[in-house]
């Protein structure tokens, strides 16, 4: 597989004032005739409370509008302090996203088409109390299988201060979500940004799954620097994987210089595939921004 940068440039960065210095994690889908993003921003030098998740529009999936009345959820919008780490799913026809608020990942869902109201957050997946977990990162949320469940796939930081995926099911996508796997395999004992579908899933027996990730080379610790790799799963398991790549790595400018990841992939309107991702600088405080990628084989 070959990316090439559709520019030296970011697509988007921090515009708005709410954004403090920082845009990335983007989510991109079809909805209502035009082409839209959901997207975290706020600021790292303040309280936690300053991330919230923002909302984008385009046409060619390559310029971009935001949304005058960003945030949409979070920095105290809903009702929530936090909304970091987003990721979303359209059921039976409405949006429902998934964000980490606090230690946890919350649920809520579009009210109408214009994505502007939404249902009041409630938690969907809690750390177990089995389990020593520092908190939950981002998710990806498969379903209705033929039984009827929907499967979250999730990363979470364990005591050590690595990251490591894990999996929880529920029969409703606003959960909660029960947790029942807390290890996998062959995705890396430093994965980050969790997964991003890179071709449609086959939710039968057995299951097939594509996917993007965020990863840091084994035998580091800590979140950075990190790499977009691509999986694949054995079997249909969702407990074995295979990784191959890296297939984005750092171009080392001026704002992807410690950090690319949070990879999301979309068919643009010409018929191209796109990868977006965040690019990230730490110096000398963290800043991001929003790049694409587009596949050329």
């Amino acid at each position: 597989m070959t990316l090439i940068r559709f520019s030296d440039r970011p697509i988007m960065t921090a515009t708005q004032f709410w954004e403090g210095q920082m845009v990335g994690e983007p989510e991109v889908f079809n909805w209502d005739g035009r082409i839209a993003m959901l997207y975290t921003a706020g600021d790292a030098d303040r309280p936690d409370d300053h991330i919230g998740i923002g909302l984008a529009w385009s046409d060619d999936g390559m310029h971009w509008d935001k949304n005058p009345l960003n945030p949409i959820i979070g920095q105290g919008r809903m009702g929530v302090p936090t909304a970091a780490h987003v990721s979303h799913a359209v059921i039976s026809g409405v949006v429902h996203v998934w964000f980490r608020n606090g230690l946890n990942i919350w649920h809520s869902q579009a009210l109408d088409s214009t994505l502007l109201k939404w249902s009041a957050p409630a938690v969907a997946l809690a750390i177990p109390s089995n389990q020593t977990w520092k908190r939950l990162g981002n998710s990806l949320v498969l379903g209705p299988w033929p039984n009827g469940s929907f499967r979250m796939i999730f990363d979470y930081q364990k005591a050590d201060w690595n990251w490591q995926e894990g999996s929880a099911w529920s029969y409703t996508p606003q959960g909660p979500f029960n947790v029942d796997v807390v290890s996998m395999t062959g995705l890396g004992s430093q994965t980050y940004g969790a997964l991003s579908l890179a071709s449609p899933p086959v939710l039968t027996a057995p299951a097939a799954l594509d996917v993007y990730l965020l990863a840091t080379p084994d035998g580091m610790v800590g979140d950075k620097p990190s790499a977009i790799y691509r999986a694949t799963n054995n079997g249909g398991n969702v407990l074995s994987w295979n990784r191959t790549g890296p297939i984005l790595t750092l171009a080392g400018n001026d704002w992807e210089y410690d950090q690319v990841g949070d990879p999301y992939g979309f068919t643009l309107p010409d018929g191209r595939q796109a990868l977006y991702y965040t690019g990230m600088d730490n110096r000398p405080t963290i800043r991001s921004a929003i790049g694409l990628a587009i596949h050329t084989t």
